[in-house]
């Protein structure tokens, strides 16, 4: 209890503070996959995923760490302002945000803060998952997420294992929706095969 109250403290100290100490080739991207978006801190072009009408599809949102200066993590500080998280369900879709831990404040679009109580060793840090579903076949056509600083503190970053916050860049992800037409031949298999 007493390292959970320190690092809500630590955390608390550095968004209100809003002093990095560091810049960094980190970054925090969104993926389709456990694989980070870039390997060097360059994020261009944005990654582009295919989410297929009616089928769910899991996007990660990760810490890639350098290792020069970040090898681990204990928080981190972003927002996703182009996140469509409140879509209402039928007819549009679904979307929800999952973190991997219980210590954060504020919301996706407009600034997160995570924090962890105990160290998140890299490379490759999950920070939380986004289950998606579009429901209408125009809702992710050409949509563009991008990582960016929060809103409210201005800031991007990764907190190191020392409690030391370094800035970070984010990287976009192009989601693009794709209908699967069936075929004939599919269309009466799968019939067929109810019976």
């Amino acid at each position: 209890m007493r390292k959970l109250v320190f690092v809500i403290a630590a955390l608390l100290l550095f968004a209100a503070c809003g002093a990095v100490q560091a810049q960094s080739t980190s970054f925090i991207g969104i993926s389709g996959d456990m694989i980070p978006v870039a390997t060097d801190g360059d994020c261009t072009p944005p990654h582009i995923v295919e989410v297929v009408l009616n089928q769910p599809r899991q996007l990660f949102i990760l810490a890639w760490l350098d290792n020069y200066d970040l090898d681990a993590i204990t928080a981190a500080e972003f927002s996703i302002p182009d996140m469509p998280v409140d879509l209402g369900g039928a007819p549009l879709g679904s979307m929800n945000v999952t973190w991997t831990t219980d210590l954060f404040i504020g919301d996706i679009n407009s600034g997160i803060t995570l924090a962890w109580s105990s160290v998140q060793p890299g490379p490759v840090v999950l920070l939380g998952t986004v289950d998606l579903t579009d429901f209408g076949g125009y809702l992710f056509d050409n949509l563009c997420i991008a990582v960016q600083e929060a809103q409210d503190s201005g800031m991007l970053q990764l907190v190191d294992d020392e409690y030391e916050a370094f800035e970070v860049v984010g990287c976009n992800v192009t989601l693009n929706t794709v209908i699967i037409v069936p075929t004939e031949s599919n269309t009466w298999s799968g019939i067929r095969s109810l019976y």
